[in-house]
């Protein structure tokens, strides 16, 4: 299965947007931030590990960026979410 550019696109802007809020004084995240976050995550993983679009949208090391906004975020969950990226990275 190839990941289409527009979804990659989209997983990107997800990163940027969830980046942006986290940095936003007082500002209230909604709860699917994560998921989303995560999902996109492993959109560019599967990407990379298939090697589709390694050069275009970087590489292994943008889960990296994933996990460590993952751990900026104040659920739980963020915590189990990252281990897995850094699980899908040292498999790269």
């Amino acid at each position: 299965m190839t990941i289409p550019d527009e979804a990659l696109e989209i997983a990107w802007d997800v990163f940027e947007h969830v980046d942006l809020g986290t940095k936003v004084k007082n500002h209230r995240m909604s709860i699917w931030l994560p998921e989303i976050t995560f999902l996109s995550a492993l959109t560019v993983w599967y990407s990379h590990s298939n090697k589709g679009h390694r050069g275009r949208y970087g590489g292994g090391r943008s889960l990296v960026m994933y996990q460590k906004l993952l751990l900026q975020l104040p659920w739980p969950c963020c915590t189990e979410m990252a281990a897995v990226l850094d699980l899908a990275a040292q498999r790269e």
